[in-house]
């Protein structure tokens, strides 16, 4: 008879990876026709479309901008904590979204006031690009909706009967505000940074005619679902004309 004891799983790395691919792919992956209707939009409405129609191509800005973020966020809080999570994951989400968008205006502010006051007459001002934020969704609709999660345990058997909806209501609806505050002023911050990291340094690789190594960024973000994130994020920006 064999005396060999089963040894303990311990932490690997590989699957610690492998499962946050797995989350990130579920996120992304229901909400595929979003992404494809979205692109459909593009291709044939915008200003260089296929098929010009001003009045349509209105919609491609609010879908990148919300709509798809909204719906991973959507997704990513509905896998941990089903209809509450989702709400809650929204909710956040969306302080992610207004924070980054605060955050993009008062640079431009501080940028056109410099720019006007070093005295240029000629050309336009180029603006930075908002960050669509699918890399704050797939952070911040999952903690959200885990955080409502862990909070609901601690008080599901002291609600006294018939009071239930009424605290379920109100304790998603206060922790989504808390957390939509968190998000705007935490989150929104770090991911812009992020970002912007990212997209100095593909402007770096590209201004040194290392364009081949911007893939070591590109390549392991399409691993995690993340080259949407990537290319709204960071390549688009990169690839829109600077300020004068």
């Amino acid at each position: 008879m064999s005396t060999a004891t089963e040894a303990k799983p311990g932490f690997s790395p590989r699957v610690a990876l492998q499962k946050v691919g797995t989350s990130l792919s579920n996120m992304v992956m229901p909400n595929i026709p979003a992404l494809i209707a979205w692109g459909l939009l593009t291709a044939l409405f915008i200003p260089k479309g296929w098929t010009p129609n001003a009045p349509l191509a209105s919609a491609v800005d609010p879908m990148i901008h919300y709509l798809l973020p909204l719906l991973i966020a959507n997704t990513g809080g509905r896998m941990i904590y089903e209809a509450r999570g989702a709400v809650v994951g929204v909710i956040a989400t969306m302080g992610v979204i207004a924070g980054s968008d605060w955050l993009i205006a008062q640079e431009n502010a501080a940028e056109l006031e410099k720019w006007l006051a070093a005295g240029n007459a000629e050309g336009a001002f180029e603006a930075l690009p908002e960050v669509h934020m699918f890399i704050g969704a797939m952070i911040m609709a999952p903690l959200a909706a885990w955080v409502m999660k862990k909070l609901d345990r601690l008080w599901q058997d002291h609600i006294p009967a018939g009071f239930e909806m009424l605290v379920n209501m109100f304790s998603a609806g206060i922790l989504g505000f808390i957390l939509l505050i968190a998000g705007f002023f935490g989150l929104a911050p770090l991911v812009n940074g992020l970002m912007t990291l990212l997209a100095d340094g593909v402007a770096g690789l590209v201004n040194a005619g290392l364009l081949p190594l911007v893939s070591l960024l590109i390549e392991p973000a399409k691993v995690f679902f993340l080259n949407n994130a990537i290319n709204h994020g960071v390549l688009t920006p990169s690839g829109s004309p600077t300020r004068p």
